[in-house]
C-alpha cells in the first residue's frame, strides 16, 4: 500500500470451484473440499510468517449456503494457518464496490457494478466510494453451469431454462437497477473479463460487453458494460487497510446502529469502560486489542433490543446482531456479538454449548458484571475492583464495606454466582 493505493508485489490464483461441489442437500462433497484444502495449503505456505493482523481471508456464497461449512472451515483454517471469515452477500457486494471504485477516477457518475461469481452474483449502484444499493442473488456461473449444462452442452432448451431462472432471480431487483438508475455499467471479476475477451477476440464487440454481442444482458437494459480492474480481493485489502488507519467500517456500523436503535450513549460508555477494565483483570495478556474492540462493540450494542421491547430485550438485541446487514462484519463476528449480548443478562444455562472456552466465559462475565454495577444508569461512584480468572473460578474483590452499603448489589452478585455454578464455574466475591 503506497499513498492509499494497492500495488501488487506477488500473486497466486487457483480455480477451486467450490460451488460445483454443492449437492442437492447443500453439502460440500469431498472432492470440492479437497480442492479447497489443497489450494489453501499452497496459499498458507506463501503467507507463512506474516502477522495475523496483516492477513484477511474471506469465504463467500458456497460457504454461506453449505450445511457442512463449519466442519470444512475448521480444516480450511488449519490448512491456511489463518482465520477465514464467511461474509454475507451484501457485505460481499460492499467490498466488491470498494475494490472497483478505488481503481476508478473520482467522478459524479452513478456506477452500476455487476460481479458474477461461482454461486452468487452481486449488484451495486454507487457514486464515488459510496455504495447506495447492494444486492446479492443466488445465481452464479458455476452453480448455473452445474444445474443447466451439466453435460457441457448448450441447447436451446437448457439455455431457455437457465435464462428463465435468471429472470426470476432478477425480478426482485429490476425496478431499482434498470438503465435509468445509473450512468455507467461495469463488470468485475473473472467472469466479466472472460466474456469481454471472448466478444472482442471474436469481433462481436469493439470494446467491452455490448448488448449486440451478448443478448442475455437485456434484462437490466445494459447496452454496454466495461470490465473493472478491481473486485472483491481489492475491496478486502482496502477494507483491511482502513482498520489500520482508523477508518474501520465496523466502527462506523456500530455508531450507525446506536443511532438507529436510540442507544443511550452515556450508559453504553459506562458499560464499555467497566467491562473492559474487568476483562483486563480476568484475561491479562489475552485481552488484546481485537478482543477489547469486540467487547466494546457488544457493550455499545447490548441495549439495541430495547427499541423492540423492554421485556427480554437482550434476546431482541441478539437477534438483530445475528441477522442484520452489518457492513464490515463477518458472520462469525456477528455471531460473537450476538452471543455476548444474549449472555449479558438472564440465565446462562441456555448458552452452555457456546460458553466452553475460558476467553468467551471471561468476556461474558465482564459484560454481565458491568451491566450489574451500572444498572442505576447514573454516574455514581463505583467501588474499586480487582479480579482474576483461573478458567474454573472467578475471583472478584471489592473495596471494604461496599457490599454492606449496597445490599441490592450484594444479592445480585449472589444470584450471579448461582448462574455460573450451573456451568461448573465458581464465583468468589469478597472485600479487600
Amino acid at each position: 500500500m503506497v499513498d492509499d493505493q494497492l500495488y501488487m508485489l506477488d500473486g497466486l490464483r487457483e480455480a477451486v470451484r467450490l460451488a460445483a461441489g454443492l449437492d442437492e442437500d447443500k453439502l460440500l462433497d469431498q472432492a470440492a473440499q479437497q480442492r479447497g484444502l489443497s489450494c489453501l495449503q499452497k496459499f498458507g505456505e506463501r503467507l507463512r510468517g506474516l502477522p495475523p493482523e496483516a492477513v484477511r481471508a474471506v469465504g463467500t456464497n458456497s460457504l454461506r449456503v453449505a450445511k457442512n461449512a463449519p466442519e470444512f472451515l475448521k480444516k480450511a483454517e488449519a490448512a491456511l494457518g489463518f482465520p477465514i471469515e464467511v461474509i454475507a452477500g451484501r457485505e460481499e457486494a460492499r467490498l466488491i464496490y470498494l475494490g472497483v471504485a478505488q481503481g476508478l477516477p473520482r467522478t459524479d457518475e452513478r456506477r452500476m457494478v455487476m460481479d458474477i461469481g461461482g454461486g452468487s452474483t452481486e449488484f451495486i449502484i454507487g457514486q464515488g466510494l459510496q455504495p447506495a444499493h447492494l444486492e446479492s442473488l443466488y445465481m452464479g456461473c458455476v452453480s448455473f453451469s452445474a444445474r443447466y449444462f451439466a453435460d457441457g452442452k448448450i441447447t436451446k432448451s437448457n439455455l431457455k431454462q437457465a435464462e428463465f431462472a435468471a429472470r426470476i432471480e432478477l425480478q426482485t431487483i429490476v425496478a431499482d437497477y434498470t438503465r435509468g438508475h445509473w450512468d455507467v455499467a461495469m463488470g468485475s471479476s473473472g467472469s466479466a473479463r472472460v466474456i469481454c475477451d471472448i466478444l472482442e477476440q471474436n469481433g462481436y464487440s469493439e470494446g467491452g460487453i455490448t448488448l449486440d454481442g451478448l443478448e442475455k444482458l437485456r434484462e437490466l437494459g445494459i447496452e454496454r458494460m466495461q470490465p473493472a480492474l478491481g473486485a472483491l480481493r481489492e475491496g478486502v485489502l482496502y477494507d483491511l487497510h482502513g482498520r489500520f488507519t482508523h477508518n474501520d467500517m465496523r466502527e462506523a456500523t456500530v455508531q450507525q446502529f446506536m443511532r438507529r436503535y436510540h442507544v443511550a450513549p452515556k450508559q453504553a460508555k459506562r458499560v464499555a469502560e467497566l467491562s473492559s477494565m474487568l476483562a483486563q483483570h480476568f484475561l491479562g495478556e489475552q485481552f488484546d486489542e481485537p478482543t477489547m474492540r469486540y467487547l466494546q462493540w457488544a457493550a455499545n450494542l447490548h441495549e439495541i433490543g430495547i427499541s423492540v421491547a423492554h421485556s427480554g430485550y437482550h434476546k431482541h438485541s441478539a437477534y438483530i446482531l445475528a441477522n442484520a446487514d452489518m457492513p464490515g462484519f463477518s458472520k462469525k463476528e456477528q455471531t460473537l456479538l450476538s452471543m455476548l449480548t444474549l449472555a449479558h443478562r438472564g440465565r446462562l444455562e441456555k448458552l452452555r454449548a457456546q460458553l466452553r472456552e475460558p476467553k468467551e466465559q471471561a468476556l461474558v462475565m465482564s459484560l454481565r458484571l458491568a451491566t450489574l454495577f451500572c444498572r442505576n444508569r447514573s454516574g455514581v461512584q463505583l467501588p474499586k475492583m480487582q479480579g482474576r480468572f483461573s478458567g474454573t473460578k472467578f475471583h472478584l474483590s471489592l473495596e471494604s464495606g461496599w457490599l454492606t452499603q449496597n445490599p441490592l448489589s450484594e444479592t445480585a452478585l449472589q444470584e450471579e454466582a448461582a448462574q455460573w455454578k450451573e456451568l461448573g464455574i465458581s464465583v468468589q466475591v469478597g472485600e479487600a
